[in-house]
């Protein structure tokens, strides 16, 4: 039976102009390049237009100059502005306000996700196949030696040669990647034509929007990455890819900047898109991208072009895999690019190790769809090497090359599907990506699938859904409910197999009597409504004239679950999809700093439990040498509870967090800034497992800075007129006159 059948859809509408309650106040976004917008006109507006028309807006104090087209089938321009002549937000909301407008945001610098390798084939690749051979937990791994008996990857059931597209310069002369380099073998190279009419001049290898060629050789990240995808499988040299024979395709990035991210995504979707319109006669059968690099807290609500463009490469058939930031934080919380993304078509990992635990990398039950192999896995490396390596950037290659091996399953009628509808077909590997995973226990409250990636079952997901049956119809439903009137509708699309057929749909609602909602129609796209939320439909294809050709899809429900909506309550409820009323505020805590029971009235902390758990946390950052730094943390006793440094001999610095179950104090913090160069600066956090922040700051080099009676204290009330002194409290009204009353002390 043919289930390609998403039984939820939820539609995530961007907003620019918003503030976003369910992001918390660590969202650090960089500094935008100057003078540069990035705008997503809508389909058929005119670019060249919008100059004129901001210009009369602002009173003919403003030029605008089309600086690129970034994506010429998306609509996305880089727009230039002289920033002394109108402020740079006032601009960006009237560019945003302008009609045929669709998104707008400033142009970002983005920065590489890199893991620097720690240590110097395929038994070695645990990630593959764990034995226990690193010291692991034996099956903690993708089971891709086991996909493989089943397809080894590289071409469609219909022979379309598969293609992942690698973000970032890579070497492709490496031995063990050459034979899955993609080519443009529309494109003669170097003759100064664009031979295939795509848009793009020599574009054989590859393309590089900074230079405009096809030099794409540069990078050892990158070639770290692309093996993950498909080394070559096989052939009895070094490593091997989650597909033997993949193409691996190659566009570079330049300048991280966001346009420049932008015009790369640009030739995939264009090349995929070509491929949807000529069945395959021009561009290439891509099916996925990989991103290992990003911007760390970052606020997605700032990108709302970045963002619109997963969804607009997902209409096409891409589904966008991005590696979440190598530090141990809540990207639900702190915000992270592209990985805060709430498109249904990026792909957000973070990394695990041979024990399925994540140890060093982002999480996120919101924000991160699913985790993968990351720590100290073996791949390619340099002009003919390989090595170990660690980071988000490893995982999330291996995550898009089960992508690109699960479009290899042997399944005639899923290719016809994904010929017809590409966006329907990228949802049905999505899914069967997610539903697949292994459920890790100590992941379920980490990435939202709650597991770890497992190419088998993802591949058997899929053949169980096959339907090779020449004159049944392809179907797929789509619930979508509507809260406001206790309803959910249907979205049934059916597509001929290989015989073309005239159908009838009818319907069965909670057992009840058939009804005929469609009669005698050619294939193509059904809306079916009127549904109470809960009622369970059955729907029959009927093939007219052939009942053996009909399909049957039972249980077919909205899913809808009621709870609390409002992300800023205390139980709120991320599964949830209409609220039932339930919605409890938070807490408002505040700091106790003398332990008398009661709070001072300035400094309150909106949390919905204690902020006090017994556990510290501490984050050491800096942008240089941290390699003399180390700090130390005593209890009363003197007693050294926990201790951190120095860090890694690193120029560029980085983020280090380390953390303990070790009371709430009082503690004696030290950090010691002293060495030979004394040429560090870094910012210390001190803050609770809870997330409250108990002290934070920046210490020069060459210092030596003692905080003494460091103590975690929160009480639920505010009557504490002077927090310095345990006597003036509402219980001692002399020495708190401002207090109206006596408050009863919290214990």
């Amino acid at each position: 039976m043919n289930l390609y059948t998403m039984k939820h859809l939820s539609l995530a509408l961007l907003a620019i102009f918003i503030v976003c309650n369910g992001i918390g106040q660590t969202l650090t976004d960089p500094f935008p390049i100057q003078g540069e917008l990035i705008v997503m006109f809508e389909k058929g507006a005119n670019p060249h237009s919008m100059a004129g028309t901001l210009a009369r807006a602002t009173q003919g104090n403003l030029s605008l100059e089309i600086k690129e087209c970034l994506s010429k089938r998306a609509g996305i321009y880089l727009i230039g502005f002289d920033e002394s002549a109108l402020d740079a937000d006032v601009l960006l909301r009237q560019v945003f306000l302008t009609n045929g407008v669709r998104a707008a945001q400033f142009n970002y610098p983005v920065a590489l996700r890199e893991t620097i390798p720690n240590d110097p084939e395929f038994n070695a690749q645990w990630h593959h196949r764990n034995t226990g051979q690193t010291g692991g937990t034996a099956g903690a791994d993708v089971r891709t030696a086991e996909a493989w008996d089943i397809t080894t990857g590289g071409l469609t059931a219909h022979n379309d040669e598969i293609v992942v597209c690698v973000i970032e310069g890579a070497n492709m002369n490496h031995p063990d990647l050459s034979p899955n380099h993609w080519v443009n073998t529309a494109e003669i190279p170097g003759n100064g034509i664009d031979d295939d009419n795509n848009g793009y001049v020599d574009d054989y290898n590859g393309w590089n929007p900074g230079a405009n060629n096809d030099n794409i050789f540069n990078g050892n990240h990158g070639t770290n990455v692309a093996g993950m995808i498909g080394a070559k499988g096989n052939n009895g040299l070094g490593a091997v890819g989650a597909n033997w024979d993949v193409k691996i395709m190659v566009v570079t990035v330049g300048n991280l900047t966001t346009a420049n991210v932008l015009a790369s995504y640009g030739y995939p979707y264009e090349m995929r898109s070509l491929y949807n319109e000529t069945n395959g006669a021009e561009g290439a059968f891509v099916v996925a991208t990989n991103s290992s690099w990003g911007i760390d807290n970052a606020n997605p609500n700032n990108y709302g072009v970045w963002c619109a463009f997963y969804d607009e490469m997902g209409e096409a058939g891409i589904l966008s895999c991005g590696a979440t930031a190598n530090n141990n934080v809540n990207i639900d919380q702190v915000g992270d690019m592209p990985t805060g993304c709430l498109s249904d078509y990026m792909v957000a990992v973070t990394a695990t190790n041979h024990n399925d635990v994540r140890t060093f990398s982002g999480y996120g039950v919101n924000s991160i769809n699913v985790a993968a192999p990351g720590q100290a896995v073996r791949t390619t490396s340099g002009n003919s090497g390989y090595t170990t390596t660690s980071g988000t950037s490893f995982a999330t290659p291996l995550t898009a090359g089960v992508i690109g091996l699960l479009y290899s399953v042997p399944c005639e009628s899923f290719i016809d599907f994904v010929k017809q509808n590409p966006q329907g077909g990228a949802d049905a590997i999505r899914n069967a990506l997610y539903d697949g995973v292994d459920v890790i226990p100590n992941l379920v409250s980490e990435v939202a699938t709650g597991g770890r990636i497992n190419a088998l079952n993802s591949l058997n997901i899929l053949i169980d859904d096959c339907n090779d049956n020449p004159c049944q119809p392809i179907v797929t439903t789509t619930v979508e409910a509507d809260c406001a009137s206790d309803s959910f509708s249907i979205t049934v699309v059916v597509a001929d197999n290989e015989e073309t057929g005239t159908y009838n749909l009818i319907t069965s609602t909670n057992g009840g009597a058939p009804v005929t909602a469609f009669s005698n129609q050619s294939q193509g796209t059904f809306n079916l409504s009127g549904f109470a939320l809960g009622d369970v439909v059955n729907l029959q294809v009927a093939f007219v004239g052939d009942e053996e050709c009909d399909v049957v899809i039972t249980g077919i429900t909205d899913f809808t679950a009621f709870g609390c909506t409002n992300p800023s309550a205390c139980n709120f409820d991320a599964d949830a999809d209409c609220d039932d009323g339930s919605c409890v505020e938070d807490e408002a805590w505040y700091i106790d700093a003398d332990n008398d029971g009661f709070g001072d009235q300035s400094q309150e902390v909106p949390l919905c439990q204690n902020p006090c758990d017994g556990t510290i946390v501490v984050t050491i950052t800096g942008t240089a040498w941290l390699d003399e730094v180390t700090w130390q943390i005593a209890n009363a006793e003197g007693t050294v509870v926990l201790s951190g440094g120095p860090y890694e001999n690193t120029q560029n610095g980085g983020s280090f967090t380390t953390d303990g179950a070790i009371g709430d104090g009082p503690f004696t913090f030290t950090i010691n800034t002293q060495g030979q160069f004394n040429d560090n600066a870094p910012t210390y956090t001190i803050a609770t497992g809870t997330g409250a922040v108990l002290i934070s700051g920046t210490r020069p080099g060459g210092t030596n800075f003692v905080l003494e009676s460091l103590a975690c204290s929160f009480v639920t009330n505010n009557f504490d007129c002077d927090d310095d002194n345990p006597d003036a409290n509402p219980l001692n009204p002399e020495n708190c006159p401002i207090c109206i009353e006596p408050a009863v002390k919290v214990t």
